[in-house]
């Protein structure tokens, strides 16, 4: 399976050499999954010819809002479509999420519960068979503001959580995505939250999201969910 990764976004400069990219990170995490990976910085105007250059794209997450104005979000957001429309699969991941939710007729805004920080347990819901047996849970770094409000018709929400309704949805014969980030590292989330202490974010809120950045999560989990069910996603 070729994987074929849009980033939409990345680490501070000064984490890059330490931590990598978010391609980086997402393909460390994938990397049981595929050992064939294509990579495309969408930022800066690179996309690709055509959908079937990658059997399964991955949007990375990102500083931006998906409803603010970039050049290159139209852009991307049309590939969504095609990528769909063109039978090939796609995962998203937070800023990824809320685009693929964006484009398909849902809701993204600012949340008015703030900030979501730390590893995020999400109880599931609705679990497709195509996925295997049912986890009791999904658990993930997270990092963001933004939520889908309102989740696309037809997609269907298989995790929830009293902070954030719609953490993962699944669209039938297309693809998956989530609002948390199953490539980041404790070692990474926990040094992002320190840098980000008490410049953009209060002390009292990293403080709290540092105080799980340890807690187990279920992202092997996730990797083994896309290797195995990527084909009917």
């Amino acid at each position: 399976m070729r994987i074929g990764i849009l980033e939409t976004g990345g680490p501070p400069a000064e984490l890059i050499g330490e931590f990598g990219s978010y391609v980086d990170m997402t393909e460390n995490w994938l990397r049981p999954v595929s050992d064939d990976f294509v990579r495309f910085d969408v930022q800066k105007g690179e996309m690709p010819a055509s959908t079937a250059e990658a059997d399964l794209w991955a949007i990375t997450g990102s500083r931006c809002a998906v409803y603010e104005a970039h050049d290159w979000i139209p852009p991307l957001e049309q590939f969504v479509r095609e990528v769909r429309a063109g039978g090939r699969k796609m995962f998203g991941i937070c800023f990824g999420h809320q685009i693929m939710a964006k484009v398909f007729g849902g809701m993204v805004a600012k949340s008015e519960k703030g900030w979501g920080l730390g590893v995020h347990t999400y109880e599931t819901v609705n679990w497709p068979e195509v996925f295997g047996p049912e986890l009791p849970h999904l658990a993930m770094q997270a990092f963001h503001q933004d939520q889908v409000i309102n989740k696309p018709d037809d997609a269907v929400q298989i995790s929830r959580s009293e902070f954030c309704e719609y953490p993962v949805l699944y669209y039938p014969g297309f693809g998956l995505s989530v609002q948390g980030h199953p490539e980041f590292s404790a070692s990474y989330a926990r040094t992002l939250l320190n840098m980000r202490s008490g410049v953009t974010l209060p002390v009292d809120v990293a403080e709290k999201g540092l105080e799980t950045i340890d807690d187990p999560t279920t992202n092997a989990e996730l990797a083994r969910i896309v290797a195995v069910g990527w084909q009917q996603f």
